[in-house]
């Protein structure tokens, strides 16, 4: 995924928008299909009544930059409900802006 991801970044410059939003998206559904071993979510108290989703990328299989942006996009998201409950497919779309941006 680390050098996938670095070939992407190389091979930016050379394409239009249309064609580097479809690499990023396809670089995204790779992700989701992650092993929950190498990415996952979980939520943690933040303060009364209020819990924090904190996210986990494995730097050896994403890479320092990838994993950074991946952490990114899963952290900091806010729920009020004790009981919820999250997975990696729930912020396909912060993880495809996250990676889109930083390219």
């Amino acid at each position: 995924m680390k050098t996938r991801f670095e070939n992407l970044k190389r091979k930016a410059e050379s394409l239009n928008i249309q064609e580097l939003q479809d690499e990023v998206l396809e670089l995204t559904s790779e992700i989701i299909k992650t092993d929950s071993r190498l990415l996952s979510v979980d939520k943690s108290w933040k303060s009364y009544g209020t819990w924090v989703t904190v996210g986990f990328a494995n730097e050896h299989h994403f890479g320092n930059e990838l994993s950074a942006i991946l952490k990114k996009a899963l952290d900091g998201h806010i729920t009020h409900s004790e009981d919820a409950e999250y997975k990696v497919s729930d912020f396909e779309e912060a993880i495809f802006s996250e990676i889109f941006e930083n390219i």
